[in-house]
């Protein structure tokens, strides 16, 4: 399931709209503390056969190496190893008896019953800190998925800053907390730790884990939200950290002058047009059921089953095929209707694939983390089919954020990409336009779209500013035609 299907999967809150999501980094502190333990390991079998003779009355070095037939060094190594950690004493023999003789301290005696060994230690353990919800999130770190917070940008994430932004300090780590997140992490392990408490920390690193920050505006008042989905579920915790820490931040989550998608859509598509749009939740549900029955069908083709069950698995994969096909059917008859936030980058594969006559994509700004090379790639793909392509872009001032001067670096390359791939095909108009609150997608004349949404930079804003960005699907083809003149006009022009 990847970030759209997230996104349409928690779309529905009572009294508010699914605006925007962004694909974010939520802090991490990676700490490493210096912990007392009490560790316990199964005991290893040759202390174990050394402690089982000592209690059967084989007391010296020479007398259990014989009753084992271990190399005697292999044996005195293991009493050493046994006298070090209090389960074996060395006691005096008859006088006669100059050898040196072994008894099992208290110790010794409960760890023969139990075969298990006990020692107090002083370890470091790395343990990952919530920079929000300031919670003990692991302490192996496996499943987390964590990396450097220093490379969240590079891979086009909003970085959520830490509140507070300070590490945690020592006495904010609670030693009950580290001792159940290990044992659940280290459940089975053969080595297991006792946690007596925390005694010191040592470095403390910034790190990061992936989540998506989904954006919901009140349909009445303007009111924003933003819940966070972390391992593909909601977390309220960070939606309530997060929350605590905007109100006493000065970073806005929304534009001073908020363009609602409604208005953006209008001044591009005709009256008429605009007024015949479909209603919402007749598209949305049909989206959902198309939706559904697509990842239904993908789960069934990945199923393995036995040669019982394989037609009963055919049958089920044809039943959800079926279903997928009905709801598309019936979604394509709407031919002027929303178009969610989560939906946009599926349209835009959708036109890469299959566009044979034309395809126009018009985006104010350009981001490398869009146009890579795999976007490259497909570029050249429609370009090979013989497609007119158009790409209009530079429109007013970038508002994604002060981008570092790496990332505006690449952002130039990747417009430099695009330059040379038109110059290498006289099949791809690329142009810098004027100024327009308007985001198109054109493919040939099947459909349009109109939105908020930008298509070359959805990624790679830095900060967490959301817009609305809904748009409109137009599926008549009068009115395609009519709005890939306009803007055809203006490629000519430049």
């Amino acid at each position: 399931m990847d970030n759209a299907d997230i996104a349409r999967r928690f779309s529905e809150r009572p009294g508010f709209e699914l605006v925007s999501y962004r694909e974010a980094a939520l802090p991490l502190f990676r700490m490493s503390l210096e912990v007392l333990v009490l560790e316990v390991e199964d005991v290893p079998p040759i202390q174990e056969f050394v402690l089982r003779a000592v209690a059967a009355g084989l007391t010296d070095i020479e007398s259990i190496h014989g009753f084992l037939g271990i190399q005697q060094t292999v044996v005195t190594r293991a009493a050493a190893a046994l006298m070090h950690s209090d389960d074996l004493v060395l006691t005096g023999g008859a006088p006669e008896d100059r050898r040196h003789r072994m008894a099992l301290t208290r110790k010794g005696s409960k760890t023969v019953e139990a075969a298990q060994l006990v020692q107090a230690v002083e370890i470091p353990i790395p343990v990952f800190v919530d920079g929000l919800t300031r919670r003990i999130v692991s302490v192996t770190g496996r499943g987390l998925h964590a990396y450097r917070a220093s490379i969240a940008a590079d891979r086009g994430l909003v970085e959520i800053p830490a509140s507070p932004r300070r590490k945690p300090k020592f006495e904010e780590i609670p030693a009950d907390e580290v001792k159940s997140i290990l044992v659940r992490e280290t459940l089975g392990r053969r080595s297991r730790r006792e946690i007596v408490g925390v005694v010191g920390v040592g470095r403390t690193t910034r790190f990061a884990r992936d989540a998506l920050a989904l954006a919901f505006r009140a349909k009445k008042g303007g009111e924003m939200q933003v819940s966070f989905v972390v391992d593909g579920r909601l977390s309220e915790a960070h939606d309530a950290a997060f929350a605590r820490a905007q109100s006493n931040s000065l970073r806005v989550l929304a534009p001073e002058l908020w363009e609602d998608a409604e208005r953006v859509i209008a001044e591009a598509l005709p009256p008429e047009v605009h007024k015949s749009v479909a209603p919402r939740e007749e598209s949305i549900e049909l989206d959902r059921i198309r939706a559904d029955a697509a990842l239904k069908r993908q789960e069934l083709r990945d199923a393995r089953s036995d040669e019982d069950g394989a037609e009963m698995l055919r049958v089920r994969v044809e039943e959800a095929e079926r279903r997928e096909r009905e709801a598309l059917e019936a979604l394509n008859a709407l031919s002027v209707r929303h178009v969610e936030v989560y939906a946009h980058r599926e349209y835009l594969d959708r036109a890469l694939d299959e566009a044979t006559a034309r395809l126009m994509i018009i985006s104010p700004w350009i981001r490398a983390e869009v146009v890579d090379k795999e976007f490259i790639a497909k570029l050249r793909n429609v370009l090979d089919r013989g497609t007119q392509l158009y790409i209009g872009y530079g429109f007013g001032q970038d508002d994604g954020g002060q981008r570092p001067p790496r990332l505006v670096k690449r952002d130039k390359e990747a417009e430099q990409d695009l330059r040379r791939l038109s110059s290498q095909y006289p099949n791809f108009h690329f142009a810098r336009l004027g100024d327009t609150h308007a985001k198109v997608l054109i493919c040939d004349s099947l459909f349009s779209i109109v939105t908020s949404f930008n298509w070359l930079s959805f990624r790679g804003d830095r900060r967490l500013r959301f817009r609305d960005e809904r748009g409109m699907y137009v599926g008549i083809p009068s009115t395609v035609d009519d709005l890939f003149d306009s803007y055809a006009a203006r490629f000519d022009a430049e």
